[in-house]
């Protein structure tokens, strides 16, 4: 389906792997609830490569516009972190953050998979991917990587600035059709994941209450 808003937020991490499961708790239980209390945030999606060796993760926020990433109440659960949130902070890896502004956003439904390219162009003509008989929806955004995060405090400028998401029934179908999507698109930074979790605003019923972590 058609992604809600006018942007969105793309994030790929990695976690240590004592701390996986842990990982998968918090951010089901506190950390998607908690975002979504900002006004502005939608949606949360976490997908997950179980085979990768870099990127495990990658979470999709959807949001009304970009200027939810500045507004006070985002900007005050990032510099406040909850005790869980600020336990997990060291034990992430390899941590990418693009906040786009989505130029096109086409389908009927969510896919089970859904796999992400990294371009240094926009692609032309994307819609013709439909053609496959797996996809069920194309999201394409330009990303703004000059600001740093407090997981990516470095600028990214110099990487590939769009990303397109194709979402698919079901990995294998997608993967099997990654050839036919590369040849449409071109050269790009490849991936596909299976999704593990989606919680949109409306499941919130207000805000969550709070969830006690395992004791570790």
């Amino acid at each position: 389906m058609s992604l809600k808003g006018s942007a969105f937020l793309a994030l790929w991490n990695d976690i240590e792997a004592p701390r996986d499961g842990e990982y998968n708790l918090w951010h089901t239980r506190e950390h998607v609830p908690e975002r979504l209390t900002v006004p502005g945030i939608l949606s949360g999606r976490r997908y997950v490569d179980r085979e990768a060796t870099r990127h495990r993760y990658f979470t999709l926020y959807e949001l009304d516009s970009l200027a939810v990433l500045a507004s006070p109440a985002y900007q005050r659960i990032v510099d406040n972190p909850t005790p869980w949130s600020l336990s997990m902070r060291p034990s992430f890896r390899n941590f990418l953050r693009y906040p786009c502004t989505t130029t096109l956003s086409l389908g009927r439904g969510m896919g089970g998979a859904l796999a992400t390219f990294r371009l240094g162009a926009a692609p032309s003509g994307i819609e013709r991917l439909f053609d496959i008989a797996a996809v069920v929806a194309l999201h394409l955004g330009e990303a703004d990587l000059s600001q740093p995060f407090p997981l990516q405090p470095t600028q990214v400028e110099d990487g590939p600035r769009y990303l397109l998401l194709v979402e698919a029934n079901d990995h294998a179908g997608l993967a099997a059709s990654l050839p036919t999507i590369l040849s449409a698109i071109g050269e790009a930074q490849a991936q596909i994941y299976e999704l593990a979790s989606a919680i949109a605003r409306d499941d919130l019923g207000g805000t969550p209450a709070p969830f006690t972590p395992p004791n570790r």
